[in-house]
């Protein structure tokens, strides 16, 4: 059932500890670098805020389907060779593909390649006409034009002649990375080659469609000298043993995105924990690892450092927290290899996250529940384009404060909230442009695409409630488990699942994803002292913001915290969607200072002091009466009242159960004395309204229902 306004005192933690700040973490008091996940910097987002304009990264739909990669590329003379890496990183390759396609008469196949050599092409088992890439386009003309439903099995044999580390990295032996986190100098432990593609790299290393709604079933093989050990998706089902090499071949059984597909390679220390679901105890998940050996026996646990064991320490629980929120662990295997140099923190690589060595130091728990968090958000769902990325990246940085949750309680996950917001208010907030549509080279920021998306999803289960958000989300999980989807897809299926909110999905995401901004309040309190234990409390609440492509009025629920003497507290919920209202609150205690909870909706605003208290002592309740007060629409009520006071000006006002203003019914001048106006109320819907009388800015009101 809907109030007019719902006044709670709050004895609840979540008002305590912002006013006292007991029992904080000490890591969520402290700032911390906002560049432990995938950050462009400081002065690119700078950049960011002179763009207002709509900016999309390149859409790339090709009538054709990848069903399946086979993979095969040979490390095993690049990684023997000691030399100096950039004359030693070239290596040839194999991958075989399965398409299926999408239109009739298709006649030219368009793949995404770089940094390659092509050195053979066959197609259904007809040799092709060899072409290089062009711009990064791989064209192959077929010998035959094939139609909606036919299949190509094409097979191509390349070298990768790239020279830098774009997509392939490389590293030797020895390799000065620069000084560690604890002073230290940090340098390679073993030879290191692997493979990052986020967002379209994987291009730069292999002939694919690279474009992250084009799910593939991958395998991939790798060649290495025989004291390596390869890493990569999906379970290990094949070592092929040579004399001086070893064949990785490892095989995913469930669609993957190409910026997903991984590989890496080095003289590595593996280790396993094994993950046993509550819904299956019979049932285990391997966890595996993948260090160097150093970083294996390091026991240090201050920093000083890298100690794996001590790092990873909390994987499982992690994952029961997860699988608890979302639905059960959704691959075979989960794993994380560690590499150094890395610009990233991580990457959430499907089944086998890669992360940077400085998180083994011990100081990265949230992160390492980050990634993990992106095999459920962002690779068993996984966004259909790079305009929809703030799914995956919010999707993750919200799940940190689920993490917080398990370890601090419910302070963790209001504190881990509030980081969010602070960080996206100090990287600019109101003058960065959207978080959908982003330009490729402005994906990865902290402010817009990790921090605002993360408090997006928050602010979705303030909108429906914490049973019904869950409840939504996992289904969403099911319903595209596996598969990818845009922004309108996950606005949709929330839509269609909870068919009546306080107000719509398209408002909600109209203005959160596609615009930028947030509304910045204004807030003018007026008190009247009733009587001793009876206080009313008008809050005018302006909104501000007057930023280009900023929306003028953001509609949302939110909440004011009330506080007065004695730690005495009242929570008021309220709907805002006007540039100007006003709310009346009756209270039990004279207020003295006004804060928006900052978790009821990500906004700016100023807390307000109440220095002064009006008497009411010529328009109280008892001087200001309405009958009848429950009429039938069309009837007249009477509105009586008394003034003192000659050429008193006087405002009447009727306002629904929200607060939303629907009419005026009188305004003017009129002499002392008693008076009484009479007016008809039409075209109302049943339910209960309020009459507000300004009598000299004396605010008094009362209650009218509306009877069928």
């Amino acid at each position: 059932m809907k109030k007019y306004l719902t006044l709670i005192i709050f004895g609840l933690y979540s008002l305590s500890f912002i006013a006292s700040g007991q029992g904080i973490p000490d890591f969520l008091k402290n700032e911390k670098s906002p560049g432990e996940t995938k950050d462009l910097g400081f002065k690119e987002l700078l950049k960011l805020k002179k763009k207002h304009d709509k900016m999309q990264a390149p859409v790339v739909v090709r009538p054709y389907d990848v069903l399946t990669y086979n993979i095969f590329l040979d490390w095993e003379n690049m990684l023997r060779d000691t030399s100096v890496v950039g004359e030693s990183r070239y290596w040839n390759g194999e991958i075989g593909m399965k398409i299926v396609i999408d239109e009739d008469n298709f006649n030219m196949l368009d793949l995404d390649a770089g940094y390659l050599e092509i050195q053979n092409i066959v197609i259904n088992d007809e040799e092709i006409n060899i072409v290089q890439p062009v711009d990064n386009v791989l064209s192959i003309p077929l010998s035959s034009p094939a139609n909606k439903g036919d299949t190509l099995d094409v097979i191509i044999n390349y070298k990768y002649v790239g020279n830098n580390n774009l997509g392939f990295y490389l590293y030797k032996k020895g390799h000065y990375v620069g000084q560690g986190q604890a002073g230290d100098s940090v340098f390679v432990e073993e030879r290191l080659a692997y493979l990052m593609s986020e967002p379209v790299d994987a291009k730069y290393w292999m002939p694919c469609n690279d474009w992250p709604h084009d799910k593939a079933i991958a395998t991939i093989r790798v060649k290495v000298p025989k004291e390596y050990t390869v890493a990569a998706n999906g379970l290990l089902t094949d070592v092929l043993e040579h004399i001086n090499a070893k064949i990785y071949k490892w095989e995913d059984s469930t669609p993957i995105a190409t910026y997903l597909i991984s590989a890496t390679a080095s003289i590595f220390k593996e280790f396993s924990d094994w993950y046993k679901p509550e819904d299956n105890p019979e049932d285990s998940i391997e966890v595996k690892y993948y260090v160097w050996q150093k970083d294996y026996d390091d026991t240090a646990t201050d920093g000083s450092k890298y100690n794996a064991r001590y790092a990873v320490r909390n994987t499982l629980e992690m994952m029961k927290c997860f699988s608890n929120h979302f639905i059960p662990y959704p691959f075979v295997k989960y794993g994380i290899v560690v590499v150094q140099p890395y610009d990233m923190g991580g990457m959430e690589h499907q089944t086998l996250t890669m992360v940077n060595r400085r998180w083994l130091r011990g100081w990265n728990d949230s992160d390492f529940a980050h990634e993990l968090a992106h095999q459920w958000l962002g690779d068993l769902i996984t966004c259909s384009t790079w305009n929809d990325i703030w799914i995956n990246e919010g999707g993750a940085s919200w799940s940190e404060a689920l993490w917080y949750i398990e370890m601090y309680g419910d302070i963790g996950y209001y504190y881990s909230l509030n980081y969010a917001r602070q960080i996206y208010l100090w990287y600019g907030g109101i003058e960065l442009p959207a978080i959908y549509g982003l330009e490729l080279n402005d994906l990865f920021n902290t402010a817009l695409t990790y921090k605002k998306s993360g408090f997006i999803y928050h602010l979705l289960k303030e909108l429906i409630g914490e049973e019904a958000y869950y409840t939504t989300l996992r289904g969403l999980l099911n319903e595209y488990k596996y598969k990818s989807l845009n922004t309108e897809q996950f606005k949709t299926y929330f839509a269609e699942h909870n068919p009546d909110p306080i107000m719509s999905f398209d408002t909600f995401f109209q203005q959160w994803i596609y615009s930028p901004g947030h509304p910045v309040y204004e807030i003018i309190p007026t008190v009247t002292k009733i009587n001793d234990t009876t206080y009313t409390l008008q809050i005018t609440l302006n909104q501000t913001q007057n930023v280009e492509n900023v929306p003028e009025v953001f509609i949302t629920p939110l909440r004011f915290n009330i506080f007065g003497p004695a730690d005495t507290v009242a929570q008021v919920k309220v709907f805002n969607n006007q540039r100007t209202q006003d709310f009346q609150i009756d209270l039990s205690f004279p207020p003295d200072s006004i804060y928006i909870d900052s978790f009821s909706t990500l906004c700016e605003y100023e807390p307000v002091i109440i220095s002064s208290v009006n008497e009411d002592n010529n328009n109280s309740n008892s001087n200001f009466t309405i009958y009848p007060n429950a009429i039938s629409n069309g009837q007249a009520i009477n509105i009586q009242f008394n003034t003192l006071k000659d050429n008193s000006n006087i405002i009447i006002e009727l306002y629904d159960y929200l607060g939303n203003k629907i009419e005026n019914i009188y305004s003017g001048n009129i002499l002392s004395g008693e008076h009484t106006i009479s007016y008809n109320l039409n075209n109302l819907s049943v339910g209960m309204y309020c009459i507000k009388l300004n009598n000299n800015n004396n605010i008094s009101t009362q209650k009218v229902f509306i009877k069928e």
